[in-house]
């Protein structure tokens, strides 16, 4: 049995590819596994780069400079002030910070900004995901009662008229592919 990559990375949160293959498998708790988006803005990957691709890549630079530990990392990340910048195959920017988490030492986000890469609130994207999750399969299918379901579920505030929620329906449409 191989260990896992030491590698924290909100997928939800990070990676349009993990929000579309969550939602086509992800039939239960939805509200509470949201919650883990937070409640600010966030770089959101929106390039072709799978998730295994991601860390593979980013785990082989960190070797490539023989960085193989979390010592070694930690040291490397404080030389920069605690965070680091790599590239990746695709031209995308990623930070890597110390994880919290005694076994996933290494976290990794979208950088701001970074080319396949854009910000979104954290509500906008959590009740897009919801949506979503929820059955919608066009903007068409948006409306201000279903997205004030959804953001009441989420403990978010509703919005008085979905025609004026346009990075509502905006990330919805990124989701479905309607959008890229």
């Amino acid at each position: 049995m191989t260990a896992s990559p030491p590698i924290l990375f909100n997928h939800l949160k990070h990676h349009l590819g993990a929000v579309r293959l969550y939602i086509e498998t992800e039939k239960t708790n939805h509200y509470t596994n949201l919650l883990c988006i937070g409640a600010s803005q966030a770089d959101f990957y929106i390039g072709d780069l799978q998730l295994n691709d991601i860390r593979e890549e980013i785990l082989q630079k960190l070797s490539s400079m023989h960085l193989s530990g979390k010592e070694e990392y930690v040291n490397w990340l404080q030389e920069n002030g605690g965070f680091q910048q790599v590239a990746l195959s695709d031209g995308s920017i990623w930070i890597l910070l110390e994880g919290t988490d005694a076994d996933c030492y290494i976290h990794i986000h979208p950088g701001r900004y970074s080319p396949h890469t854009i910000r979104i609130k954290a509500s906008t994207l959590k009740t897009a995901i919801a949506l979503c999750c929820n059955g919608v399969l066009s903007p068409k299918d948006i409306s201000t009662e279903k997205v004030n379901v959804v953001r009441r579920d989420l403990q978010l505030s509703p919005i008085r008229e979905v025609k004026d929620a346009a990075t509502i329906l905006e990330a919805v449409q990124l989701i479905l592919g309607i959008l890229n």
